[in-house]
């Protein structure tokens, strides 16, 4: 196989395998069956892509020839590959993810810096991003976005000095590479980084927030290194060519014993440089699955794959119902969801990916590096092109008016049980985490939720709060005050002997009535803790009140 072939089958079919396990282990389909545990690695799939970027990268390019980089084409390719589905995609789930969850609770000035962050690839960028991604497996499309602009520039330049070491410094220095992303993923990730961002809720160190450039930096670096014995047929491409079989089987054993809790699942991430360099020749029987023409074309689609499964995951959840499956995932729901997925992810392929593809490249690379077309094809991508852009920026205004305009809040009635969903999702505002069975826990300082009150007003409306603090002997006591519209009407006060908190606290006529009735309620957590600063779990929520039950009420207290 040459060096200078601008694909390599069975790394095609690799990233496919990585992308599906992605979107399986985001669907939990162990709960179908628990053997399909197997395919839950999804962490470690992302290093694989970054470290099959950083080969394929040299071998497109080149990477240790004669040649220099011809950045403006290699730029234009870049933005052209990965750019027209990921605006795409960011649009949908402004619209059926982002918006609800985010419209009525946070300030609407950020949003739009975040809106901006997400539009321009550089959310993944720890110094100066929030650490949120609306669509978030696209966090790893940032950190490709940076590695394209910064890391791989650097390394080509580099290419012909590094290529010149010896063969067994392309074994030790990628393995260790992979061994430091390793460490900083089982030491500094924090899956509540997508929750929070950087947020007083969550009390996160400052370098969780690099902890994913800095994989993508490694496995881009460890790609690099492991193609130069590609391109030379050293001794190590040799050994891994004829051991690529076994190299592949300790890969998966590595996958078993960890989902077995026998070792860590990452830890595979260590077996990627060697497992890229060794099914690249496509003669072991790895490398024949991975070219096999169903797998082939799974890599070509793993692109949207990616991109599409949260979105998809969400829409077949609302219109099937499947949240209601008795288990959540019953064989005919992940029917609904793989299969619609591949295919959802085979119309974006075509009718998206490759035309805004080829269009761009056309449009902006300089003339020499313009790829043939065959007759006729620059029509039919120019219609699809116009379409994409009209519905893109069609769909990008739709959002401004409909997010960054204040949504009406939620009209309560009186006696209604608000803590229930979809109730408590469309009231709540900042400083609440995810609901559970029993409730949801306030976190950080502040927490606050706005509602709107029959018209008429009741009179003797009140508020009627049920829960409890999170108190442990470490931390047994926790004062709040409760205010609607700034108006302090209750103080909650809570010790380890006396933690069921179950008042009615009155809302004044004048207050409700300065309002045109919108009632905003703050609880104002004086102190509160997580149970990972009191070492009592790695939860890294600062939790403070337990909300249990949240109703108004007209009736005068006994």
């Amino acid at each position: 196989m040459s060096a200078h072939k601008t694909e390599v089958r069975p790394l095609n079919g690799l990233r496919g395998i990585a992308a599906v396990s992605v979107a399986l282990g985001h669907y939990h389909v162990s709960s179908l069956f628990p053997v399909l545990s197997i395919f839950y690695w999804k962490n470690a799939a992302v290093d694989l892509f970054f470290c099959l970027s950083g080969y394929t990268m040299c071998l497109a390019y080149k990477a240790g020839g004669s040649g220099g980089l011809p950045f403006r084409n290699y730029l234009v390719a870049r933005i052209a590959r990965i750019y027209p589905l990921y605006l795409l995609t960011l649009v949908i789930v402004s619209f059926v993810l982002t918006r609800p969850k985010l419209a009525t609770r946070n300030d609407y000035q950020v949003m739009l810096w975040d809106y901006i962050r997400q539009m321009t690839m550089t959310n993944a960028w720890s110094f100066i991003s929030s650490g949120m991604h609306w669509n978030f497996p696209a966090w790893s499309v940032s950190v490709e976005f940076f590695c394209y602009l910064f890391v791989f520039p650097l390394l080509f330049a580099l290419s012909g000095w590094a290529y010149r070491r010896p063969w067994y410094l392309r074994l030790v220095v990628p393995i260790s590479l992979m061994a430091a992303s390793y460490y900083v993923f089982t030491a500094y990730y924090n899956q509540f980084i997508i929750m929070y961002g950087r947020s007083p809720r969550a009390a996160i160190p400052e370098i969780a927030f690099s902890v994913n450039l800095i994989r993508g930096i490694l496995g881009f670096t460890a790609g690099w290194l492991v193609y130069a014995s590609f391109r030379s047929r050293d001794r190590l491409w040799q050994w891994a060519s004829r051991h690529a079989d076994i190299i592949a089987l300790g890969v998966l054993t590595v996958l078993i014993l960890g989902v077995l809790d026998i070792l860590p699942v990452q830890l595979m991430v260590l077996g990627f440089p060697m497992l890229v360099l060794g099914v690249s020749s496509g003669y072991s029987l790895a490398g024949r699955f991975l070219s096999w023409g169903p797998v082939h074309y799974l890599g070509s689609i793993s692109y949207s794959v990616y991109l599409l499964h949260i979105p998809w995951l969400y829409f077949s959840f609302i219109q099937h119902n499947l949240f209601d499956a008795p288990p959540m995932l019953k064989l005919w729901s992940a029917t609904v969801l793989l299969g619609g997925l591949i295919a959802l992810a085979a119309l974006s392929y075509h009718t998206v990916e490759l035309p805004l593809r080829e269009l761009i490249r056309s449009a902006w690379q300089s003339t020499g590096q313009r790829t043939p077309r065959p007759p006729g094809l620059g029509t039919l991508q120019a219609r699809w092109a116009v379409l994409a852009m009209v519905v893109t920026l069609a769909g990008t205004e739709a959002w401004r008016v409909g997010v960054f305009h204040p949504i009406p809040p939620l009209q309560a009635a009186v006696g209604e049980e608000l803590t229930r969903d979809p109730t408590f999702e469309a009231i709540a505002g900042e400083g609440w985490s995810q609901r559970e069975d029993w409730g949801i826990w306030s976190t950080g300082q502040r927490s606050n939720l706005t509602i709107s009150v029959p018209r008429p007003t009741p009179p003797n409306l009140r508020l009627l709060i049920k829960g409890s603090f999170y108190l442990v002997d470490r931390h047994p006591s926790v004062n709040a005050r409760v205010t609607a519209n700034g108006v302090e009407i209750g103080v909650l006060t809570a010790d380890l002997a006396h933690n069921v908190i179950d008042v009615s606290l009155p809302l004044p006529t004048a207050v409700l009535a300065s309002s045109g009735g919108v009632l905003k309620i703050d609880l104002l957590v004086d102190n509160p803790a997580s149970p990972q600063s009191l070492g009592m779990s790695e939860d890294a929520r600062v939790l403070g009140f337990g909300l249990k039950s949240l109703r108004l009420s007209d009736d005068k207290p006994s």
